[in-house]
């Protein structure tokens, strides 16, 4: 499995790297594999879909507590 890490993750999804920490907090995008060490944070491909749509129904401006029932 191909691990992102947390910028180039946000740069891929359209996301900023803040929306994505706030999205993990809130248990709706957590990090595939979080380094023990450093505390850094990676994400999957997979994840790539869900980020997409987080982002798609955001801007619907749907809130967080229906987008966590969707995803």
């Amino acid at each position: 499995m191909e691990l992102l890490a947390i910028g180039q993750f946000a740069r891929l999804t359209g996301l900023t790297v803040r929306a994505v920490r706030h999205y993990g907090e809130l248990g709706l995008l957590q990090p595939a594999y979080v380094d023990p060490e450093t505390g850094y944070r990676y994400y999957s491909n997979d994840q790539l879909t869900d980020a997409a749509a987080i982002r798609r129904l955001r801007f619907l401006e749907v809130a967080l507590d229906e987008i966590r029932e969707i995803v």
